[in-house]
């Protein structure tokens, strides 16, 4: 009996560790057929290459991938992600994401999959395979924004603290020789800002701070070689405190914040005013540097120049009458430049700044300021080939200010 006993445990033992085998091997097989499905879609993609690692591969274009319905990438995804673990084929699967995000169909994708990789493949050694990364966030932030781009989908913002913290430190880890990259970087982080919700408000005020001190610390050109690209930096910057200043107004509500802000203004003018007029001089006087390259400088420094202006006007609109103390610092920098500087566009700009200025700081103009301003414009109209643009907005300033 016990005999019998024994064998019937043992039968039962061998009966449960088949059924197990037996599910390994459907589990196996399971993965056989996944992974040749995927060859199959691959292949495709890849427009029937044979071999999957090679030093190149070729880049599938957005035709191929649309050809995909949610399935075929569903099952394709997940080894994607996997072979980007392998080096060699890190920029060709950035490439292959940066696709898939691009096209509505990504939605129903696994986004924290997705996003995991695409926030490591940002700090590749290999430059295209991070572009392709930024491109990636990119699309996704077009995709889970609203219709009316305001708030992000609910699937994009739980990760809006990790996106802005990784592509900030991306933009400041790389060099400035790679200024198109960076100023891809503060464009995406715009898109991002512009599309966030006030659930986002606290990160963002703290990254506002974070923006200005970084921005600060590149006030001074270590390396004049170094002009072309800090002028770029330097107005994207401006630029992108201008959308935070948009988002959050209280940020402004510290005076000594504002202080800070004004004083790192102040100097960036003073310096592009500086640049302008070296530009103005005779060639043989002018600074070598700014005549060695084929570069436009009196473009970059425009472009510095309007995008301060736009921080300046938001500043003084949103604290009214407290900006009325820094009228004696900046006034005389702009009324300058109305003469140093040869853009029309820009020209305007200040002109139509010192009016916001004055109308929103309130209380009396500086009588030398306002005869400085009056002497500055009566330069312009006196020349006859001045545009009837300009003609019309010194006409309007004048008027203004001397009323």
């Amino acid at each position: 009996m016990a005999k019998q006993n024994e064998l019937e445990l043992e039968n039962s033992q061998l009966k449960v560790y088949l059924e197990a085998k037996e599910i390994e091997l459907n589990h196996a097989n399971s993965l056989l057929n996944e992974f040749h499905s995927f060859l199959l879609v691959l292949g495709s993609l890849l427009d029937h290459q044979t071999s999957v690692v090679c030093p190149e591969p070729k880049i599938p274009t957005h035709s191929t991938v649309e050809n995909l319905d949610d399935s075929q990438l569903k099952s394709v995804l997940p080894f994607i992600l996997n072979l980007s673990n392998d080096p060699s084929l890190q920029r060709t699967c950035a490439s292959l994401l940066s696709l898939i995000c691009s096209l509505p169909i990504c939605n129903p994708l696994p986004i924290s999959e997705i996003l995991e990789r695409i926030l490591q493949n940002l700090y590749s050694t290999d430059i295209q395979c991070s572009l392709n990364s930024i491109k990636s966030i990119n699309h996704l932030i077009q995709h889970f924004g609203t219709t009316n781009d305001t708030d992000l989908d609910c699937k994009l913002s739980p990760f809006f603290n990790s996106i802005l913290n990784h592509l900030w430190d991306c933009f400041v880890r790389i060099d400035f020789e790679l200024v198109e990259m960076k100023v891809y970087i503060l464009k995406t982080i715009m898109q991002l800002i512009k599309r966030s919700s006030l659930n986002h408000l606290i990160t963002i005020n703290q990254f506002y701070y974070i923006v200005i001190d970084y921005t600060k610390s590149i006030q001074h050109i270590s390396q004049p070689s170094h002009l072309q690209h800090h002028l770029i930096i330097q107005s994207h910057l401006n630029e992108l405190v201008g959308s935070i200043l948009k988002f959050d107004e209280t940020l402004l509500d510290r005076s000594d914040h504002v202080d800070y802000l004004m004083y790192m203004l102040v100097e960036q003018f003073s310096q592009a005013h500086d640049l302008l007029t070296q530009l103005n001089l005779d060639d043989d006087h002018s600074n070598v540097v700014l005549n060695s390259h084929q570069v436009n400088y009196h473009q970059l420094i425009d472009k510095l120049i309007i995008n301060v202006l736009k921080v300046l006007g938001k500043v003084s609109m949103v604290i009214g009458s407290s900006f009325h103390k820094y009228m004696d610092s900046i006034l005389p920098l702009l009324i300058t430049m109305i003469n140093t500087c040869k853009n029309d566009k820009a020209i305007i700009l200040i002109l139509k700044t010192i009016g916001d200025f004055v109308l929103y700081a309130g209380g009396p103009v500086n009588p030398y300021h306002v005869q400085l301003l009056v002497n500055a414009i009566d330069i312009k109209l006196n020349n006859l080939d001045i545009e009837k643009e300009l003609r019309i907005a010194c006409l309007k300033a004048k008027s203004f200010v001397i009323s």
